[in-house]
């Protein structure tokens, strides 16, 4: 499974490892199967969203059929392929961020008669999927596109500006437990990441860049 590397997933890992019924590893990784069917119904629903934004004024609030049976087999080719499956059984990072990188997603997509959405909600799921794993930087590109599009907001104030640098790093504020965390000398603690030093290469990965690479 995974390396535990994901703040956000070591909170939710001890949260899971309370639940009053399994072993330790059936809780975890039921942890991973929440969070993939949670990634499954973002996925629908932002092909809904989308479908709504761009529909026309005077069409019907529901999508006609063609259009609801290519989201529904969206959804089911992402729920059925392999790294899916694979998420969803065992406990791993990328359950998490495909929940919260389609967050990020939903985030930029207008509502009802909004004709744009605020950069803070993306801001913020980005800041939390990058605390799961620095793959969330691969979503960057979609917000850029949703700004270029129009769907979300660019910050015209100060205001806007200071609100979205805010929510970025309260998403990425989960960071602060891993010296915490560390600070108790639990049984498995790979970095160890108590300095401010430690806690960088945490973040960079400097560690584990041998395992991407395949050298020892």
């Amino acid at each position: 499974g995974s390396d535990a590397r994901s703040v956000n997933e070591q909170v939710l890992g001890w949260l899971a490892t309370h639940l009053p019924f399994g072993d330790v590893a059936y809780r975890l990784n039921l942890l991973s199967a929440v969070c993939t069917a949670a990634a499954i119904v973002v996925l629908a629903v932002g092909a809904r969203w989308i479908w709504s934004a761009a529909k026309p004024s005077d069409a019907a609030d529901l999508p006609p059929l063609p259009t609801a049976l290519a989201i529904a087999a969206g959804a089911w080719a992402f729920a059925f392929s392999a790294p899916t499956v694979t998420w969803a059984t065992i406990l791993e990072d990328y359950a998490l961020l495909a929940c919260l990188a389609g967050g990020m997603v939903v985030a930029m997509l207008p509502r009802g008669q909004e004709s744009s959405r605020p950069l803070a909600p993306v801001a913020f799921c980005l800041g939390v999927a990058l605390a799961v794993h620095p793959a969330a930087l691969f979503a960057v590109p979609a917000a850029l596109c949703g700004l270029g599009l129009g769907l979300t907001a660019p910050p015209r104030r100060g205001r806007d500006a200071a609100a979205a640098v805010a929510a970025l790093a309260a998403g990425l504020a989960f960071y602060a437990y891993v010296p915490v965390r560390a600070a108790m000398r639990p049984a498995f603690d790979w970095e160890a990441a108590r300095s401010l030093g430690e806690v960088w290469h945490y973040l960079v990965a400097r560690n584990r860049h041998h395992f991407a690479v395949g050298t020892s």
